[in-house]
């Protein structure tokens, strides 16, 4: 187990980097989505990784969203502005 501090100053003990290698992870290695610079915070309560935006709403990373759907576990449905989607953040952003 690794020591890992989150974007939100959570201090949390994560799986080794090895135990990922050449798979897109949240911790170790993020996939370069649209959420990249958003902070990442651990929700204990759902027991996964998700961004928080500028507005301090949590979207689910998404290469969180891919490694639970491999596990049959649908982690996408969230409550949010709309940010997590690329086209609506795109248009904030301009």
């Amino acid at each position: 187990m690794e020591k890992f501090i989150t974007g939100t100053g959570q201090h949390l003990l994560v799986h080794n980097k090895e135990d990922c290698k050449g798979k897109y992870c949240a911790i170790h290695n993020p996939s370069p989505h649209h959420m990249i610079e958003w902070p990442l915070h651990y929700r204990e309560d759902r027991g996964f990784f998700e961004r928080i935006d500028k507005y301090g709403c949590g979207h689910p990373d998404p290469d969180e969203i891919e490694y639970h759907r491999k596990k049959g576990h649908d982690i996408s449905i969230h409550g949010c502005t709309g940010l997590c989607n690329p086209k609506i953040w795109e248009k904030e952003n301009e």
